[in-house]
């Protein structure tokens, strides 16, 4: 059962759809009426309250990206709590999402870049792939993708370090990446090919055309990705998007 919070009875919120998606995931809701500090394993994810105008204008952004998964999908992933609060930040830092694996929740901020959807939307996948990923004992530790990328090529010291907008930007300048943020670290790497996979997917089939590296990735992320749940599917990637 979803657990709404009293602001959602205070003002009109078009929440219904949001708490409808997550009593189906059985998923429970919790949209943040006042400042919070979630205190996490060596980390706080806090944040302040939810608006009306925040709330109305994402939610059913959203939904249509939230509703590409399954019960199961969550389940596996181990979330069980979605947070939308403003003026998220991860120990201090600026966040648009936090996967916070060992709350076993996702963390949303509805009006953080909500004049740019396709951001808000990247940043829905890319941060639930991250819970994913670590599920799957993949996140930092991956061997197997790691030696995709050239002999020469080396990660930088984590997204943290690399917060400057522009290097979310796709581009075509740089071999077996679509971002300069995904050559950040290797988490980030899978985690921004897997997003624009559903978000930017006819750029992404134009680079893999003419880049080997980033073809061989494509193939790897969607082999584990299906074999880890049956709705990774060959439609899951050839749904339309927007």
């Amino acid at each position: 059962m979803a657990v709404i919070p009293f602001l959602l009875f205070t003002i009109s919120i078009r929440a219904d759809s949001v708490k409808d998606v997550c009593e189906k995931m059985h998923l429970t809701l919790d949209v943040r009426s006042a400042d919070f500090s979630d205190q996490g394993r060596g980390y706080k994810v806090t944040g302040g309250q939810v608006t009306e105008n925040s709330m109305q204008k994402y939610s059913d952004l959203w939904v249509k990206e939230w509703s590409k998964y399954s019960s199961a999908v969550f389940e596996k992933a181990k979330v069980t709590k979605v947070v939308f609060g403003e003026k998220l930040s991860f120990s201090g830092q600026v966040r648009a999402a936090v996967p916070a694996w060992d709350l076993n929740t996702m963390y949303y901020d509805p009006a953080l870049g909500n004049y740019n959807p396709n951001y808000q939307r990247n940043v829905i996948h890319h941060e639930f792939f991250h819970m994913m990923d670590y599920r799957m004992g993949k996140l930092s530790r991956d061997p197997e993708w790691a030696k995709l990328n050239p002999k020469s090529f080396h990660y930088g010291s984590g997204g943290a370090k690399m917060r400057d907008p522009k290097v979310g930007v796709l581009t075509s300048e740089i071999p077996g990446f679509l971002t300069m943020y995904g050559t950040a670290a290797i988490e980030e790497d899978k985690a921004e090919l897997y997003s624009h996979l559903l978000i930017d997917p006819d750029f992404v089939a134009k680079q893999a055309a003419k880049d080997t590296v980033l073809a061989a990735k494509i193939a790897l992320l969607k082999s584990r990705m299906s074999a880890w749940d049956p709705v990774f599917n060959a439609d899951f990637w050839t749904k339309p998007q927007g």
